[in-house]
């Protein structure tokens, strides 16, 4: 289709995709960007020839250079095809990056905006910029800076620049850095060598209005040909020009203030409603109005309730108006939240003289975790349409003794599909796993068990267990909890994490491990459990790390294991520590045990964004590494490593 195409409607379907918005070309700010790790633009000219022919000079019109290798690149595409170097109009420049700059600047004569970063690392050489400077004359000039400098290099590239802004005659834009809060010598440097040149200069733009020192500002000033200096950000009144102790500046700076705070904004329920005849649903009855409404706040009060805000942005929506109210109320009641002892016990009064409440709760979530006995017991037998009870994480658990846990099983093991959040305390007395039989429609079981229980054959239900439970969650639990589960039957387990150390673990998984397909478990336990041979199926690894790193051949299988495709790490500690800590292991991992691997979960990692920084990257190694195999290892982003052009 693209064939038949006029160039001119080609053109304009690609240029948003391939142009870079000047504010983005032009941010100085501290992390560029440019650090994105996703599909680079230049993809669009591999669809077609004539994709090709129209896109190449979009493409070349900003020229982004962040690594030596792209910079060398770059210098070979304009030697093979000299035309490329004037479709140049603005270049950014994130390093020094050898010669190649220097044969890219003489090849492209139309440059009118140029960024440069004053952030020069002394291993990364300016020579070829520095000789390509003089050869200029843009119109703007970007200066970045990194927070680095104050090397040779650094100081090489400050003193061709200086030069260089007293010979640019078509300059009228320059855009620095700097706040007012730390000014490097380079500031006063480059403020020198304004007051001393740049002829045609009438802009300058700076980082922000906080003028605590604003001595390269007093220089730049004496440039006659300066007619404004103008913050980028804007600020409060107090920070006004006529706080400047200079009297050349007064006139110059020109401080935008910050709009007037509408906090409206973030209230989403103060709203101005329209109540126009055209706006109202007046072709329709009142039961449809009613109808609709339903459906808009049964959506609204469907909320994750570990949200931000989540209780009160529900409640929010009662107090719209009384229709509202209405409709509302019986979606607000399906699930409660609780985080305080007195206000759970006056629900459980409400509870016993209201009948229609006792049918509407599915969902409680508690935040209590010294829960009454009594006040929970006096609210089991009411609750007789809960689908979930859900505590907290942590300290947020609610603990309960195992009377309290076999009350529950009572009164609402026929409808509980989701318990989650629960520890039961350790008693003085083995009890009986019977209790478990009781919950015949339990799907989601999340529990810290410290209690013991009677591992007899006798008294395990095997077959009438848990029957529907597929997703099992334990955060500790006794010896004779694990072996329990391990003689159950548990047919239709799917999913079970094991987040701290657990004894009986290769008993559990020599029982259960061909049905599941994602596992989570401590990190010492999978050399234990042998992981990969018993759960033959396992699609997905979760691996509890805390402080220690894995070992190697703990990631081992008899044959090559066929279906795993997501490992993931949740180590806890320093994250510098940490990059060292785990080389080792990346280093030994052997990918071809696992064929069908697709990537690596690793949160912590944190991607660099500079060449200097990538060249000392473990991470980078680790990931690059896994890239040989087509694995890739992701950050708490879910962003992976792309592999980075190289010399």
């Amino acid at each position: 289709m693209a064939n038949h195409l006029p160039d001119e409607i080609i053109a304009e379907i690609l240029s948003p995709a391939l142009k870079v918005p000047d504010d983005v070309f032009s941010d100085n700010s501290r992390e560029s960007p440019f650090a994105q790790y996703s599909e680079s633009s230049s993809a669009f000219l591999l669809v077609s020839k004539a994709w090709l022919r129209v896109s190449t000079p979009l493409l070349y019109h900003v020229v982004v250079l962040r690594s030596t290798a792209q910079a060398a690149a770059l210098e070979r595409a304009l030697k093979m095809n000299p035309e490329l170097g004037h479709f140049i109009k603005k270049l950014r420049l994130e390093g020094g990056y050898g010669i190649p700059i220097h044969k890219i600047i003489k090849s492209a004569p139309n440059i009118s905006d140029l960024f440069l970063t004053l952030g020069i690392w002394s291993s990364d050489s300016v020579g070829g910029l520095v000789r390509g400077l003089p050869l200029m004359n843009p119109t703007r000039l970007i200066l970045g800076n990194n927070g680095t400098g104050g090397n040779k290099n650094c100081q090489l590239l400050m003193d061709a620049l200086a030069t260089s802004l007293k010979e640019w005659t078509n300059l009228a834009v320059l855009d620095l850095p700097w706040d007012g809060y730390f000014l490097p010598v380079a500031a006063v440097t480059i403020g020198a060598a304004i007051r001393d040149g740049a002829p045609n200069l009438k802009t300058v733009l700076i980082a922000d209005s906080y003028l605590r020192d604003a001595q390269y500002l007093a220089l730049i000033a004496k440039n006659k040909s300066v007619t404004s200096i103008q913050p980028k950000k804007p600020t409060a009144r107090f920070y006004s020009s006529s706080k400047l102790s200079d009297p050349s500046l007064r006139g110059l700076i020109k401080i935008p203030e910050l709009l007037p705070e509408d906090n409206s904004l973030f209230n989403p329920f103060v709203t101005s409603p329209d109540t126009s005849e055209e706006k109202q649903l007046q072709f329709s009855t009142g039961a449809v109005t009613e109808d609709i409404w339903k459906r808009i706040i049964h959506f609204s009060m469907v909320l994750e309730f570990n949200t931000e805000g989540w209780p009160k942005r529900r409640l929010g929506v009662l107090l719209v108006s009384k229709l509202f109210a209405r409709l509302a109320l019986p979606h607000y009641y399906e699930a409660l939240s609780f985080h305080y002892p007195r206000k759970f016990k006056d629900f459980t009064v409400r509870l016993s003289s209201d009948e229609s409440l006792r049918l509407q709760v599915r969902t409680l979530h508690l935040r209590i975790p010294a829960l009454n006995a009594n006040d929970f017991r006096s609210a089991l037998p009411q609750l007789n349409q809960l689908m979930q009870l859900s505590g907290g994480v942590d300290a947020e658990r609610i603990v309960m003794s195992y009377k309290m846990f076999k009350d529950l099983a009572t009164f609402c093991g026929d409808t509980l599909e989701v318990l989650e959040g629960i520890e039961v305390s350790k008693g003085p007395t083995i009890q009986s796993p019977a209790v478990f039989a009781k919950f015949r429609r339990l799907k989601k079981l999340g529990i810290g068990f410290k209690a013991k229980l009677d591992v007899k054959a006798s008294s395990i239900p095997a077959t009438g267990g848990l029957p529907d439970l597929e997703e099992l969650v334990v955060s500790h639990a006794d010896e004779t909890v694990v072996a329990v589960l391990a003689k159950m039957h548990l047919a239709l387990l799917r999913a079970v994490s094991f987040s701290l150390r657990t004894p009986k673990v290769r008993q559990f998984f020599a029982k259960h491990g061909s049905k599941l397909g994602t596992v989570g478990i401590w990190v010492e336990d999978i050399k234990e459990a042998n992981l990969f041979d018993q759960c033959p199926g396992v699609v997905e690894v979760t691996v509890h790390c805390a402080g220690y790193t894995p070992q190697p051949e703990s990631f081992t299988s008899s044959v090559p294991h066929a279906t795993l495709k997501t490992i993931t790490f949740k180590p806890y500690g320093r994250i510098r520590a940490m990059e060292q800590n785990w080389k080792p292991f990346f280093r030994a991992f052997c990918v071809d045990t696992f064929p069908a691997l697709e990537q690596v979960f690793f949160p912590h990692i944190k991607w660099p964004t500079t060449e200097h920084n990538i060249a000392k990257s473990a991470w980078v190694s680790a990931a690059e590494r896994l890239l040989e195999s087509e694995v890739a290892l992701v950050n708490f982003e879910g962003v992976g490593w792309r592999k980075r052009l190289k010399k």
